[in-house]
């Protein structure tokens, strides 16, 4: 109701207009949006603009000590930890 079909057939298009939709309806759902800027690697492109101290490193989280002890395959630490 309201919202404009969608008529392309494009694939890299379709994907925008879906990412751009999350946007709006996921607004304030536990995370999904962090989750879709991950998964379309789109954090930097899209926070650095608007986070005074964002830095590229941000968008990666610590490997777990536990995990590092565990296999030392894992060194280095990801970038910013």
């Amino acid at each position: 109701m309201g919202l404009p079909n969608i008529t392309t057939s494009d694939p890299s298009e379709l994907l925008t207009i879906i990412i751009s939709e999350r946007k709006i309806e996921l607004v304030a759902e536990g995370g999904h949006r962090w989750l879709d800027l991950k998964r379309y690697d789109l954090a930097n492109e899209e926070l650095q603009p608007i986070k005074e101290q964002w830095q590229q490193t941000d968008e990666f989280w610590p490997a777990p000590e536990i995990e590092i002890f565990n296999n030392s395959n894992l060194l280095p630490q990801n970038d910013g930890y």
